[in-house]
């Protein structure tokens, strides 16, 4: 398996390397192993190479070259990843998003990234195929095409350290996105120390839930999975059901989802008094979203064993922490920062703070992005000398060094003089068995000033009614005086991102 030291100096190249080694290493054995599936078909990584290559002669016709940006509209499939490696093999740039986006949250990406081409996973996903029908792209196969659009070649050529391998779009829950630009070596490094550190190996298959087009759904799982030769599942729509099914007959070993993925598995189990003992699952990894102490002690209830909270960033490729199997890290703590990786909190002045106060976490790693597209103002701020990114979230570092996320800079609430942080309301609230999802934030005070109310928006769970005056009771009855929202407002749908992170600047 590729190591970590190996790419620190440069080797491999380029994430290809991953399907050419892979194919390599299966000629010479008899396994014949299936490395990539989804719900219609499965592949070996000698057809998962010839599927990139038809794919990227295709894609080439159709005037892609090195240096172009290529804006994939998709889900996750097998046919995803046979155009995300199709497109490095030509040494163009991959900008994966999510056909669940709007079309006017595509149109600006288009805008931004100024793609040569746009493909439309059509085939594997009907909400690409609606896109492709406003865009008036082609059809062309398993995907429509939309293609000799007006794009200026970005420079390519260069080294692992140097090379955009994918462009990733944050999801602007504080603003407009940006495109993150990750190169190879970051992506190679994460896949090598997440799959060192959670010990992949060939025999496990992973549950690819969490979507491509999001960091952790290709730098979490896909990639670490091509690398130690484990199966990728690709899963397009979470399906309770689906998942316990594979897990009963054996057939899943690893799952990494975000929380509200985990909620609705341990209702499912605990409703139906499912027995789980045959299931082969031996990693439960959760990251995407914050992770409450209650949804954590169910979920290890319903699976019996532990629940490994784990924290990342886009821009660093993203994996930061995670608790090990081998060492689960203690409470609701991310555990320890990965090898290689260097983490430390800082006061507003850019100090670091000792151990157990409460800071901005700065990060520094392999893994650090190359840059914001075409935004160099953002990447000034977001980037210290000697190679620190910002993260914007609130941590503190125990004695024995595991980190505890407490939640974001921006969204940290000054009330009468107190900070309050809207996990500590949103964890009580989320508790409620009629509450699905909840978001706090702060609004500015009537009475003006700095000072700050609390909001409160919570979405009733499935054939639920919420009683706010309830809701109201069990946070007074739990928490601080200061710590009490102003208003608890009903809403039936919170406005999430397709990894459930709420986009909180839509509710201010």
């Amino acid at each position: 398996m590729l190591s970590i030291d190996d790419v620190l100096g440069g080797q491999p190249a380029r994430l290809t390397h991953l399907l050419d080694a892979g194919a390599e290493r299966a000629a010479k054995s008899s396994r014949g192993a299936i490395i990539i599936s989804d719900d219609g078909e499965c592949l070996s990584y000698a057809q998962l190479v010839a599927r990139v290559a038809g794919s990227a002669a295709q894609l080439a016709e159709h005037g892609v070259r090195a240096g172009d940006r290529v804006l994939l509209v998709i889900e996750n499939s097998i046919e995803a990843v046979v155009l995300f490696f199709a497109v490095q093999r030509l040494e163009a740039w991959p900008v994966m998003v999510n056909a669940r986006m709007t079309t006017s949250e595509i149109s600006g990406i288009q805008n931004h990234c100024r793609p040569r081409a746009i493909v439309f996973l059509s085939a594997a996903s009907p909400a690409a195929l609606s896109h492709a029908g406003t865009f008036g792209a082609a059809e062309l196969g398993p995907v429509h095409i939309l293609a000799g659009l007006v794009a200026e070649p970005e420079i390519w050529g260069a080294g692992s350290e140097q090379q955009v391998a994918a462009m990733i779009y944050t999801s602007g829950s504080t603003g407009q996105p940006k495109g993150v630009m990750l190169s190879h070596r970051n992506l190679l490094f994460n896949a090598a120390v997440v799959a060192q550190e959670r010990g992949y190996c060939p025999d496990d298959t992973l549950y690819g839930l969490a979507p491509m087009s999001h960091s952790l759904g290709l730098g979490g799982l896909l990639l670490p999975a091509l690398l130690s030769g484990a199966r990728y599942h690709a899963v397009a729509r979470f399906d309770a059901k689906a998942f316990l099914d594979m897990a009963m007959a054996g057939e899943v070993t690893i799952l990494n989802a975000p929380p509200a993925a985990y909620l609705v598995l341990s209702k499912v189990i605990a409703d139906g008094g499912l027995d789980l003992s045959a299931a082969k699952l031996r990693v439960l990894g959760v990251g995407s979203a914050p992770l409450d102490a209650l949804l954590k002690a169910r979920v290890e209830a319903a699976f019996g064993q532990p629940l490994h909270n784990g924290y990342g960033i886009t821009e660093t490729g993203p994996s930061i922490s995670f608790s090990r199997p081998k060492s689960p890290a203690p409470g609701l703590s991310v555990g320890p920062p990965l090898p290689h990786v260097q983490v430390k909190v800082v006061d507003a002045a850019g100090m670091e703070l000792a151990s157990g106060e409460e800071g901005e976490l700065w990060v520094r790693s392999p893994g650090n992005m190359l840059g914001y597209y075409r935004d160099e103002a953002e990447t000034a701020a977001a980037m210290r000398t000697g190679g620190w990114f910002t993260s914007g979230d609130i941590a503190s570092l125990d004695g024995d060094g595991n980190l505890y996320i407490l939640g974001r800079l921006k969204e940290l609430i000054i009330r009468s003089g107190f900070n309050v942080y809207p996990a500590e309301i949103e964890n009580v609230l989320n508790d409620d068995a009629t509450v699905a999802a909840s978001a706090v934030i702060g609004v500015p005070d009537d009475e003006g000033g700095t000072n700050e109310a609390i909001m409160a928006y919570v979405q009733p769970a499935v054939g639920m009614l919420v009683d706010t005056e309830r809701l109201a009771g069990t946070l007074r009855d739990r928490l601080s005086p200061y710590k009490q929202p102003r208003e608890i407002r009903i809403m039936e749908q919170l406005p999430q991102t397709s990894t459930g992170k709420v986009l909180k600047a839509r509710l201010k």
